[in-house]
């Protein structure tokens, strides 16, 4: 497809005046009934007007930018990209395989020599291209070329470093975890010779891989991705979780030998449990994390921390951004029909919050055999949580309220 920039402009032009008086789901429909436009730069146009829409908000210098609706899937937010251009060098010349619609790009650029991109995607290379220039990018260059055949060529761009993002779909297009069927396949990537190697691959995926240090990533209170890491010197090979929109970034403090964090005995109440980070439990060490804290550990494998309402405030600046926290009132052995009249008691309804670690049943299973009242219209009707969990062998349910936003 040969691309009219000056067409999906227009187009963006008029859904701008559309938009004015047409709900956004019958943009697409009213946009149809117009003779202005090709079909191809019509459907185009329509996902760069919302991807505009989307990405002005945090990213104003591209409030003119170009995107699809494929690429906006796997952005990159820009204080993540900024976490991924922190492990280069100005120094460095970084080779990018996958760049996308360019926002991982933008935050490199600003902060290395130089950077050779590599997509495949001809739409996605164009729309790049524009990107990065409205960022006032200038030692930038994409190539639509794939990194196998960047191997092959003669020209190697002087790279010295590199980033990638490798497409994780399979050969049928659906979505893969499988790291051979990535484009390029994992392996191919970590035998690079460029130092440092940042690669990005599926936060669920457990595999450790020598050599390479793995970092979870955390991001408005969601496990974003996970990072391996190979700069060429000795790194640690405990998995590390970067919460990047909290106060304490990185948390890569030398973990101590705890003989045994794991709860042996009901906490006195009332009580503070909390949940930690999901970038924490992708990494596994939100239980060591929580025994460095001073807090006790539930279930085994730790899934929660336990302390007392005094612990969590005097150590509330290291617990508060890794953890949502639950001021507990009770702990109850897990029966239906005694957590029902119990819910009852306390006059919770439909709002209240189920949560669960190392519990088999679903919390809107839970919800669903509980039969929680309808909401109440008094918005001064309590809430409370319910976190259902295990103690050894013991089902329980720990009854509270929220501590934390």
């Amino acid at each position: 497809m040969l691309l009219d920039f000056a067409q999906i402009d227009a187009v963006c032009d008029a859904l701008d005046v559309l938009s004015q008086r047409t709900p956004y789901a019958s943009l697409s429909l009213e946009l149809a009934k117009s003779k202005d436009f090709d079909p191809e730069h019509r459907k185009l146009g329509l996902e760069v007007f919302l991807g505009r829409n989307k990405v002005s908000s945090y990213l104003p210098q591209l409030a003119r930018g170009y995107f699809t609706q494929r690429g906006l899937e796997q952005r990159t937010h820009p204080r993540i990209a900024q976490h991924h251009a922190s492990f280069f060098s100005p120094e460095d010349t970084v080779l990018e395989v996958g760049c996308g619609l360019g926002f991982d790009t933008i935050q490199l650029a600003k902060r290395v020599r130089a950077v050779v991109c590599l997509d495949t995607d001809p739409i996605h290379a164009a729309f790049a291209r524009c990107n990065v220039a409205l960022a006032g990018c200038t030692n930038v260059t994409i190539h639509e070329i794939s990194y196998e055949h960047y191997l092959t060529s003669s020209d190697s761009h002087g790279c010295t470093a590199l980033w990638a993002d490798p497409m994780r779909r399979s050969h049928d297009g659906t979505r893969t975890k499988v790291a051979e069927e990535f484009s390029p396949p994992l392996s191919l990537l970590m035998s690079t010779s460029l130092l440092p190697a940042v690669i990005k691959i599926n936060p669920t995926n457990k595999t450790a891989y020598p050599g390479w240090h793995a970092q979870w990533i955390g991001f408005q209170k969601e496990c974003k991705e996970k990072l391996l890491i190979n700069t060429g010197t000795d790194l640690p090979h405990v998995p590390t979780a970067c919460l990047l929109d909290t106060a304490t970034d990185i948390f890569t403090d030398a973990f101590v030998d705890h003989s045994n964090p794991y709860l042996t005995d009901m906490p006195v109440l009332p009580c503070v449990i909390l949940e930690p980070h999901a970038a924490l439990l992708a990494a596994e060490c939100s239980d060591q994390y929580f025994a460095d804290a001073g807090c006790a550990v539930l279930p085994k494998p730790g899934k929660l921390g336990v302390c007392s309402v005094e612990h969590y405030h005097e150590h509330r600046h290291r617990l508060e951004h890794v953890a949502e926290a639950f001021l507990i009132d009770a702990i109850e052995p897990y029966r239906l029909s005694h957590i029902k009249k119990l819910f009852a008691a306390r006059g919770w309804d439909s709002r209240t919050e189920l949560k669960k670690a190392n519990f088999q049943e679903e919390p809107e299973q839970l919800r669903k055999e509980l039969g929680l009242a309808t909401r109440r219209l008094d918005e001064d009707a309590p809430r409370g949580v319910a976190i259902f969990t295990r103690f050894f062998d013991k089902k329980i349910v720990c009854l509270g309220t929220r501590m934390t936003p």
